[in-house]
């Protein structure tokens, strides 16, 4: 089973946690479910896909996942319904929900939307996509008050050119240019799963798989922001992943291989570094690129000349990367911590944060976190 199909099947059980039915309520789903017939075809149906050619979900076996998704379709429909309070009700956007660190002392935590994942800090605010709303939340850092902005079909990834706001639209194949202030945005039609997301000082770039709008093979795309043209450079293959910039190159993380890939956007050659494991997320950081393992609980500094690797212990399911100035900072999922890591012996502090923990940014003082389940971020203050 490859990444990008554990990510899928991640974010249906994302789904199913985020239910809290009641006694009654689950009578009524257990009904509901016997008087389902599940066949291929109906697991076909509603089965996402947006380009006619190919599937944005290839593998067979991911038929299970299909039914899964029925199934927690049933569950949420007979939850809503029994639920008391309106669940089209945004909470008030100021409210703090405080969890607590190990000393006891509160780690507040910030409503957003549904299904919070990546997340960015530009100077001035905390930005969050999220995936379950299609939106983007602008957070003000010193009081947790926010503005929702839309955005085409889960935003996947979030960048920042200096100017404005960037989301990667997974299931929209778009990647959508944000002003900040009023959230107008212009919308880039790209390849299929358009994924990671990096600006090199001039550019924006994205990476797809094939059979998109422009190319038949997974491609980076080059976008420019000063007359919106884009210029594709095929991969080959279906190569598709996070993207992190070292100042000269583009590095990608293949999520369909063990592989990390090294772009040069002057020559456009590539040169490609096998690791001992499938990478997920990727930074470039304290000199080196750095990788996520999840599934191993571990992360990988990559030497960018050489690529040579050297692996170090996180906490269980490491996902996001970000950086604080000093040290890594990797959010674990299962374990729901965010590490702060010395990025040269590996040596880390844990903190504590809500449930399912994604995204992670600092803002100069305090680590930011997302937490899928809760429809939260984490304000941290390490030390």
């Amino acid at each position: 089973m490859s990444s990008f199909t554990r990510r899928v099947e991640r974010d249906l059980a994302q789904i199913a946690e985020q239910a809290t039915p009641s006694s009654t309520a689950w009578e009524a789903i257990q009904q509901r479910i016997g008087e389902q017939e599940f066949t291929d075809s109906t697991m076909e149906v509603i089965m996402l896909a947006p380009n006619p050619k190919k599937s944005w979900i290839k593998d067979r076996p991911l038929l299970a996942s299909a039914a899964v998704a029925v199934v927690i379709a049933l569950i949420l429909g007979v939850v809503m319904a029994t639920r008391d309070d309106d669940p089209g009700v945004i909470a008030d956007q100021n409210e703090v929900d405080d969890t607590e660190t190990e000393e006891g002392a509160p780690i507040p935590a910030f409503p957003v939307g549904t299904n919070p994942d990546a997340m960015l800090f530009d100077g001035t605010y905390v930005w969050v996509a999220n995936l379950g709303d299609n939106t983007v939340s602008r957070i003000d850092p010193a009081d947790g008050s926010r503005v929702d902005f839309e955005t085409p079909d889960f935003p996947e990834a979030l960048e920042f050119d200096g100017t404005d706001i960037w989301t990667a639209n997974l299931r929209a194949q778009s990647v959508s240019r944000i002003n900040p202030e009023d959230g107008t945005r212009v919308d880039y039609e790209v390849g299929l799963t358009p994924y990671g997301l990096v600006f090199d000082g001039t550019y924006m770039w994205t990476s797809h798989s094939g059979e998109g709008n422009i190319v038949d093979d997974s491609a980076l795309t080059r976008i420019d922001p000063s007359d919106g043209s884009l210029v594709d450079y095929p991969l080959g293959g279906d190569i598709s992943g996070d993207l992190a910039f070292d100042g000269t190159n583009i590095w990608l993380a293949d999520l369909n291989t063990s592989g990390v890939l090294r772009f040069d956007p002057v020559d456009g050659s590539l040169t490609r570094f096998e690791l001992a494991y499938a990478p997920f997320e990727i930074l470039f950081a304290a000199g080196s690129i750095w990788t996520t393992h999840p599934d191993e609980d571990l992360v990988s500094r990559i030497d960018p000349a050489t690529g040579a690797a050297v692996e170090f212990p996180t906490g269980n399911h490491p996902n996001h990367l970000a950086f604080d100035g000093t040290n890594l900072l990797i959010t674990n999922r299962v374990d729901g911590t965010v590490s702060q890591m010395n990025p040269e012996d590996g040596s880390r502090v844990d903190y504590p944060t809500g449930a399912i923990p994604n995204g992670v940014a600092f803002d100069g003082t305090n680590i930011w976190v997302t937490n899928s389940t809760d429809r939260t971020v984490s304000k941290i203050t390490p030390g």
